[in-house]
């Protein structure tokens, strides 16, 4: 297997172990299937033993798989913290899951604080046949969602008494930023038209806002969550620049992954 251009740093893995609890002797799943260690399930069988030295190097193994996995599936550049919280979350999800989800879905269109935030809407585990929301997932949601919101320079101070916070209610929903058009990767035409569109006069002034707030407080409102939450970016030029391949439309994308990779997402194999 090649090495991936980026691997898993120690915190991803401690967080890992925290929360998958050590196992010395194989467990038969519900599904018939084997796990031990640390949540390794690939080569795992009856009767296996391990030590927790060999459990941490099979864990570790487990994320190198899954790290060359997210090179090719994430084209927004991630800090360490980000990579890492994202490996340990696919790591409880699974592939299939991520493959499908609103996360990669958001981090691909450089929403990384709305991705964040999905990640936590994965919380419900069945019982008795019964759907419910797990506390332990919830605590292990956070953990991930900390550390990917752990800046590398350190956090930014958010005094009190000069942001106040407000209630989000509409903390659910995650609405994906249309893609910002940078001048010098667009044609000369596409530029002047953007400039003529801004160009354009304002729109008059409308009436009171279903919340009954003056349109003047609802507009200065969005700019400011907008300015605080939401982070733009050109998809097409972060493809370019990771070397994908994009086709994407204003406000939505499409994205191919490189068929070269043989992944069976089943069974978590090579297949080439």
């Amino acid at each position: 297997m090649k090495s991936p251009i980026r691997q898993v740093s120690p915190a991803a893995i401690e967080l890992l172990k925290r929360f998958e609890g050590f196992r010395s002797q194989a467990a038969c799943l519900d599904d018939g299937s084997w796990t031990i260690g640390y949540g390794h399930t690939k080569s795992a069988r009856e009767g296996a033993e391990v030590t927790q030295d060999g459990a941490e190097a099979l864990l570790i193994f487990d994320m190198m798989e899954i790290a060359e996995v997210l090179e090719d599936w994430i084209y927004t550049p991630l800090t360490q913290n980000e990579f890492d919280a994202v490996a340990a979350f696919v790591f409880s999800i699974g592939l299939d899951a991520f493959w499908s989800s609103d996360v990669l879905r958001l981090l691909n269109a450089g929403a990384t604080l709305q991705a964040a935030c999905a990640m936590e809407m994965w919380r419900l585990g069945e019982f008795s046949g019964q759907t419910i929301v797990v506390d332990a997932l919830v605590r292990r949601r956070a953990a991930e969602k900390a550390l990917f919101l752990t800046p590398p320079e350190g956090f930014v101070p958010t005094p009190s008494a000069v942001l106040r916070p407000r209630v989000d209610l509409d903390g659910g929903r995650f609405v994906i930023p249309e893609p910002v058009h940078a001048e010098p990767i667009l044609p000369e035409p596409v530029a002047a038209m953007d400039a003529a569109v801004a160009a354009e006069p304002p729109p008059m002034p409308q009436a009171a806002n279903e919340s009954g707030a003056p349109p003047a407080a609802a507009a200065m409102d969005a700019e400011q969550m907008e300015a605080l939450f939401s982070r733009q970016v050109d998809p097409i030029a972060m493809a370019k620049s990771k070397g994908k391949v994009k086709v994407a439309a204003k406000g939505q994308g499409t994205w191919w992954r490189r068929p070269a990779i043989g992944w069976d997402l089943s069974l978590h194999n090579k297949t080439n």
